[in-house]
């Protein structure tokens, strides 16, 4: 008798936490009855046979790395996709009314005028502004989710259309701790746009 080549797949059983073996081209089949008869199976293009369908209707692919691979990144993702979303909404959950009262001041402040972070919590705990709480002010502010190398863009084109300031002058104002109160960084990134 001659020598029968053995191939062995995995199901995908082997997901959920169940491998199923079938063994293509002789005739033994181990682990469940759902393995391929013999007779239906097609040839793959190195030439080994392969099943193409179970006995319960379903594909026996066997287990590409990189399929596997790629369907492991995309449930990694999709799971942190989901956990980032309920994060966010726990947090909006678990805040206070004070909290939810700063946000909502931070986001009216944001949609009026160009505010830096640090210039924004000040307005937000000024008693000549909102006088919320120190703490109620900096969540408000971080939930905003404000982009602020764009606010610093607002502030040196708005300091540009009212008055003349050099280039060093309008990043100076903008990171004064008595002006704008932006980092170096956002305040060059603003005047650099702004003077485009």
């Amino acid at each position: 008798m001659g020598h029968r080549e053995r191939i062995e797949l995995v199901a995908p059983l082997e997901l959920v936490g169940r491998p199923a073996r079938m063994v293509v081209g002789a005739a033994e089949q181990e682990d469940h009855p759902e393995t391929m008869p013999p007779g239906r199976e097609r040839v793959s293009p190195a030439g080994a046979k392969q099943p193409t369908v179970s006995t319960t209707g379903r594909p026996w692919l066997p287990i590409n790395s990189n399929r596997s691979d790629t369907l492991k990144k995309f449930l990694i993702v999709t799971i942190l996709v989901l956990s980032a979303l309920s994060v966010g909404s726990s947090a909006a959950q678990a805040s206070t009314i004070g909290q939810r009262e700063a946000l909502g001041a931070a986001k009216s402040y944001l949609s009026t005028g160009s505010f830096s972070q640090a210039g924004l919590i000040h307005q937000l705990q000024s008693p000549y502004g909102e006088d919320f709480s120190h703490s109620d002010s900096v969540w408000g502010v971080i939930h905003a989710h404000a982009n602020w190398n764009a606010e610093a863009v607002e502030a040196a084109k708005s300091y540009l259309k009212s008055s003349h300031f050099s280039r060093a002058g309008l990043i100076q104002q903008l990171e004064s701790p008595y002006g704008e109160q932006f980092t170096h960084a956002q305040a060059v990134y603003g005047v650099s746009i702004a003077y485009r």
